[in-house]
């Protein structure tokens, strides 16, 4: 036994005085177009932020990346520039890539962007006092200038290469084609018709709704529709629906705002990549369109949707309560009116979003005519497609708008968009680690079992009593160990208790021992992981006694 405590004292020795190895992480880097192919165009904004976790997680930090750009015409820049952190400690340092003849260029004014870092980076030792994101401008402005001068006019296409250390990522100032898609293929003649335009060439700003306006009767989109079989009838404003979606919506109603020649109508997108001039203008040169067709008939009662007559509002559910970061948490989605083909696996689209982080998610069906849609989601900064960053204690909220909610027919009837979004939410805890971990409260007893305050003179035995609490939750199994050492700085009285803790559970747990002679005594108490691996749980608390 005597050996056992001298090998156990030494083990506290050792853990008390030496630190464990700190491990470099890779830093991720996540931008406003991940979801689109990385690419923007026009005046577009892109959102780029860097997270480093070996920065400083406690002050202002800065970091210098580098900028390649390689414009169309064949000239090639490169600088570096310094990117101040969010806020002190965040570890995260944010910038824009905008042209310079862009309506963002300045990020101020009624078409401000909206940085992460709202009240600006503040350290003046740095320069840096009051800044916020910098903007970082390309091509070239008479008014503006560019941080980048690849001499290029809006719409003409670079390729960005951005390095920091050694992780490197590019985007690019491409076009990307519009898609056209109707809420429906067949309405009643007096029904409310939903376009929407999918175009991530006119989302503009990631931090709002941005949108355009047609008219067929007033530049500049007179010419972005043509309907065969109908005549548009009044000018209707796009949105977007949702601040960083690409996806623009418009309602009509037929025998108003779409009046019908014909049972059968073809509507034909005709693809811009600037909406704010017509199809002659050089950047609208792709010639690219899309065409859906639908049909008008009279309708009376209720109205078939999908092929059948009965929708339903989704039903969400998750593997469990609460979620540790760096977990995969198991999400399911079950919408029968979702499953729009019975022989094919459909699929649906889902926000995700955390107080940091968001994503859109397409989810597919498990199985073919399931209606239901299930996904793993990683809760961590993994940089896949299926993860999202989370802060501490975070609550990630999961938003599904279900295109046949089961008041479908009520909200048709009342003119309502008839979608309706529905959300479902996931806790995300921190779990303590390290010394974090487990909360020891040691107390002395006497042999009556009454509280003995620190450093109260005393005879005869006693009863040292220690609680613990497990911050987290999840069980923790531990070895509470108590140390009692005498005025030479000598141990004297050496025991240990092993047990576990349930999620956020807590035990007492007691140690008697009796001094061997008068003197001042240091009671030490803590909590380690188990006996092979000891890693510490909790800080070393210490009591100190008087024996008379």
């Amino acid at each position: 036994m005597k050996l056992a405590a001298l090998l156990l004292a030494s083990l506290l020795v050792m853990l008390i005085i030496v630190s464990r190895p700190a491990f470099s992480e890779e830093p991720t880097i996540r931008t406003s177009v991940d979801n689109y192919q990385s690419k923007f165009f026009g005046e577009a904004a892109v959102q780029i932020v860097i997270t480093d976790p070996d920065a400083s997680d406690s002050s202002d930090d800065s970091i210098n990346i580098t900028i390649e750009a390689d414009s169309r015409n064949n000239q090639s820049v490169s600088d570096s520039f310094e990117i101040p952190d969010t806020s002190p400690g965040s570890q995260k340092f944010e910038f824009f890539l905008v042209h310079a003849a862009s309506q963002y260029a300045d990020g101020m004014g009624e078409k401000a962007l909206d940085p992460l870092n709202t009240s600006g980076f503040d350290d003046p030792a740095d320069g840096f006092d009051g800044v916020r994101a910098p903007i970082i401008r390309f091509g070239q402005d008479a008014n503006n200038g560019s941080e980048l001068d690849t001499g290029d006019s809006l719409y003409d296409e670079v390729t960005f290469r951005i390095v920091f250390g050694d992780s490197e990522f590019s985007i690019s100032y491409e076009e990307t084609l519009g898609s056209l898609s109707l809420d429906r293929d067949s309405y009643g003649s007096d029904s409310f018709v939903y376009i929407s335009v999918t175009d991530q060439d006119a989302n503009l700003n990631p931090f709002e709704r941005d949108q355009f306006t047609f008219d067929s009767e007033s530049d500049p989109n007179a010419d972005l529709f043509t309907l065969e079989g109908g005549d548009f009838g009044a000018a209707a404003v796009f949105e977007e629906t949702g601040s960083n979606t690409a996806v623009f919506e418009a309602r009509y109603q037929l025998g108003s705002s779409i009046v019908a020649t014909s049972k059968s109508l073809s509507l034909t997108l005709h693809e811009k990549a600037n909406y704010n001039q017509g199809l002659d203008a050089e950047e609208n040169n792709s010639n690219s369109t899309d065409e859906v067709s639908f049909t008008v008939g009279n309708v009376s009662g209720t109205m078939t949707v999908i092929g059948q007559v009965r929708t339903f509002d989704p039903v969400f559910s998750a593997d469990k309560a609460v979620y540790a970061r760096g977990d995969t948490a198991a999400v399911t989605i079950t919408d029968p009116d979702a499953n729009a083909d019975p022989d094919r696996v459909d699929s649906i689209a889902v926000d995700v979003i955390s107080s940091i982080d968001r994503k859109t998610l397409a989810v597919p069906e498990s199985a073919e005519n399931s209606g239901t849609f299930e996904f793993g989601l990683d809760l961590s900064d993994s940089g896949q497609t299926s993860s999202i960053d989370v802060s501490d204690d975070d609550i990630v909220r999961i938003e599904y708008t279900d295109a046949y909610p089961a008041d479908y027919l009520a909200r048709k009837e009342q003119g309502l968009n008839p979608a309706k979004s529905f959300a479902f939410e996931l806790k995300v805890t921190t779990p303590r680690k390290g010394m974090d971990t487990v909360t020891i409260t040691p107390s002395i007893r006497d042999g009556n079992g009454m509280v003995i305050e620190d450093s109260h003179p005393l005879n005869g035995p006693i009863m040292v009593s220690v609680t613990l609490a497990n911050n987290n939750d999840s069980a923790q199994p531990y070895v509470a160990i108590v140390e009692v050492r005498n005025a030479q700085d000598i141990t004297v009285y050496l025991q240990y208790r092993t047990g576990a803790l349930g999620p956020k559970g807590s035990a007492d747990v007691a140690f008697p021992w009796e001094p061997g002679g008068p003197g001042s005594y240091t009671i030490r108490t803590l909590a380690i992981s188990s006996l092979s691996d000891a890693e510490i749980l909790s800080p070393i608390k210490t009591m100190s006694l008087l024996a008379t």
